[in-house]
């Protein structure tokens, strides 16, 4: 339990950890001042938080330097410039003019090596200065930004890492902060500096995303590609520096529509000639209805049909009858050889993923055995080798040259990986055949996993997939990409603070390989305050897993609610999370644990402590369209002690009828700051008034 014990020093930590004051003048701030103007001298100017962030996420930007004044400068991109480079160009320019007063000029790469320019991506001048921004080194979305003289030289190894580096250029040389969707800080500062710099920085992962409502709606390229994520869920533009090459055509949980399930109906339902080529008992097809939508026809594939003891295929078998049908394993790779070949976008990663059930689908004989041999994880990864090696053989026939990578989960019934534990206490693969080939991604979505642990703490041994986990993957494979969770889907406004781990976790990712690295969140909701402020911190973590996170939550909610309300957020974040954290490490987040670790006194003391947040910024000397802003935001806070109390209202006050007004004050509340889903897929009823 060392681990359990270092996370909850952590959250000790978290109980002292107030805002920092920030002086800085933004959108959301009308007044000027000193601070806000600032001066030559960087020593005396600094705030605590550039002396905190400069060890580690300010790297390489030497802030006792200055080489010259933002608005003093020009913008140089190539003369052959990408459409990304334009456009990273264009949102310096943007944002640099706003907080400077001034709009800096724009230009076509020249000679200006020795000049006040700012030269982003591959310009003449990157290149005469010998400053190297090499992909081999910083991969796509690597960067570097250095000066030479007065010159400041922006430059990623792919156009994205060049879009980055401009924006971490806005972030840390001008102080513009990127919240949320609708609430970007802008400093207004006549007197920001270029100051001296040598940084290079490489993320942890090649794809990151905290999938928030943000992010899986699509809200803004802008706030995407500032929080520098990359997804499947996401459509960024070419221009804004694209995305990872993933098919979105189908659904995650996909595999009955690459086979094209509706080819095989007859009368409405499945052909009883295929019924062996489906998630079947030997005699009829198996259907889990609650999936809905395809699921009405079959769970899912019967995934050994058509793949031969020695992992090689059959696309066709014979019936009795002496006719030939398709093979499940035929199936799909018509359906996915065919979207390949038609797949305009040039894409390098197709998922294939299993249907949404917690047991194997199939329980035919053939599955049945498959499974003692090869575990049910084995079961999946055998179709999936057999499914890629066609698909490579096709691309080579067809001549297509991309790289093309077939993904699959390990999620539900095959989350447990196909390895023998050794009388020596090592593990080893369960048959050759179950080793991924070299053109498979596995998926680890580890969703029974403790959420309030590291992946090996010995608390993991009280669940199904335990403290090895991790490793005994890492042994299968060496191309991961994990879907990882930090939310409680059953009551979303319940406070569960996951991200006590991230660290731990990222750093556990990091170390096995993981190339793309996923959080959770609750995706639908808008109006959780952790929903809100945890992508921010999420899109330094996933970048760099060693950044502080009392420093970037507390960051956030100074600019978020203003200084005198981050103070009170940080508290309260502080407060709620020493409160549940040390019950929720040891048993996760079943239900009766997740529900009982607040009690009636503490959770009134919350709801007075926003109280006198709001109270407090409503004295303060901000601008009235700021404490507005500021106070609407508290109220939103305050929506997760709320909806937790009313959980509980008859056992902390017995009054049914006061209990009623409560909850459809609460859910009107909620509603007209644009609630719509108190858990996942469960919609708030303003009429639906009781809780359980």
């Amino acid at each position: 339990m060392d681990k359990i014990k270092r996370i909850f020093a952590f959250v000790l930590v978290l109980v002292f950890a107030l805002s920092l004051a920030m002086s800085c003048k933004g959108k959301e701030n009308s007044g000027d001042s000193e601070e806000s103007r600032g001066s030559e001298s960087t020593s005396e100017s600094l705030s605590e938080e550039d002396n905190y962030s400069r060890a580690l996420r300010t790297q390489g930007i030497d802030f006792g330097t200055t080489v010259g004044l933002v608005k003093d400068y020009s913008v140089a991109i190539s003369s052959s410039a990408t459409a990304t480079e334009k456009y990273a160009a264009e949102q310096l320019i943007k944002y640099a003019s706003e907080v400077t007063g001034k709009t800096l000029g724009y230009s076509a790469d020249g000679a200006y090596r020795g000049e006040k320019v700012i030269s982003v991506g591959r310009t003449e001048s990157l290149g005469a200065a010998g400053i190297k921004a090499e992909k081999s080194e910083l991969g796509s979305d690597g960067f570097v930004i250095k000066t030479d003289g007065e010159t400041l030289y922006i430059c990623g190894g792919d156009d994205r890492g060049t879009l980055y580096g401009v924006y971490d250029f806005l972030e840390y040389f001008l102080g513009v902060k990127f919240l949320t969707a609708d609430v970007t800080y802008v400093p207004e500062n006549q007197s920001a500096r270029v100051f001296k710099a040598d940084r290079t920085e490489i993320p942890a992962f090649d794809y990151r995303v905290y999938l928030d409502p943000s992010s899986f709606f699509n809200d803004s390229a802008e706030l995407t590609t500032a929080r520098r994520f990359t997804s499947e869920y996401l459509k960024i533009p070419e221009s804004a520096g694209g995305n990872l090459k993933w098919y979105q055509g189908y659904d995650t949980h996909n595999s009955l529509q690459w086979v094209k399930v509706t080819k095989y109906l007859k009368n409405g339902k499945l052909d009883p000639v295929y019924t062996e080529a489906f998630a079947n008992d030997g005699v009829n097809v198996i259907i889990d209805e609650h999936i809905g939508g395809l699921c009405l026809y079959a769970a899912d594939l019967c995934y050994t049909d058509g793949i031969n003891e020695d992992g090689t295929y059959k696309t066709e078998t014979v019936n009795a009858d002496g006719t030939t049908r398709k093979t499940a394993i035929g199936m799909a790779i018509d359906g996915m050889t065919e979207v390949i070949k038609n797949d305009k976008d040039n894409n390098n990663y197709y998922l294939f993923g299993q249907s949404d059930i917690y047991n194997r689908p199939c329980l035919c004989s053939r599955c049945v055995a498959a499974a003692k041999k090869y575990g049910d994880s084995g079961i999946m990864i055998r179709f999936i080798n057999a499914l890629a090696k066609a698909v490579e053989q096709f691309a080579a026939e067809e001549g297509i040259e991309r790289d093309i990578d077939v993904v699959t989960f390990a999620y539900q019934w095959s989350a447990q990986p196909p390895v023998n534990k050794n009388a020596d206490g090592t593990y080893s693969v369960k048959n050759e055949t179950c080793v991924p080939r070299a053109n498979v991604t596995v998926r680890l979505a580890p969703i029974g996993m403790n959420r309030f642990v590291t992946y090996d703490d010995p608390a993991q041994d009280n669940n199904v997939y335990g403290s090895d986990y991790m490793k005994k993957w890492a042994l299968v494979c060496n191309k991961f990409m994990v879907w990882d969770y930090t939310t409680y889907n059953p009551r979303h406004y319940w406070w569960y603070p996951a991200y006590t781990t991230w660290h731990d976790r990222l750093t556990s990712m990091k170390e096995m390989g993981v190339v793309y690295a996923m959080l959770q969140s609750n995706y639908q909701e808008r109006t959780i305050y952790q929903t809100i402020f945890e992508p921010y911190v999420a899109s330094k973590m996933l970048w760099n897993p060693d950044y502080d996170m009392n420093e970037l939550i507390a960051e956030f909610n100074r600019y978020y609610f203003g200084e005198v309300g981050g103070k009170y957020a940080t508290e309260y974040v502080s407060l709620m999370t020493a409160k549940c954290y040390g019950e929720l490490a040891v048993n996760d987040y079943k239900e009766s644990t997740a529900l009982s670790f607040a009690n009636k006194g503490f959770l009134k003391s919350m709801i007075a402590l926003i109280d006198e947040a709001e109270e407090k910024v409503t004295q303060s000397a901000d601008t009235e369209e700021n404490k507005k802003a500021y106070v609407q935001r508290l109220e939103v806070l305050k929506f997760q002690p709320r909806y937790m109390y009313l959980y509980d209202y008859m056992k902390y006050e017995a009054d049914q009828v006061m209990m009623n007004i409560e909850a459809k004050q609460f859910i009107l509340d909620v509603m007209s700051a644009g609630g719509v889903y108190w858990a996942e897929a469960r919609l708030f009823d303003a009429e639906n008034i009781i809780f359980k």
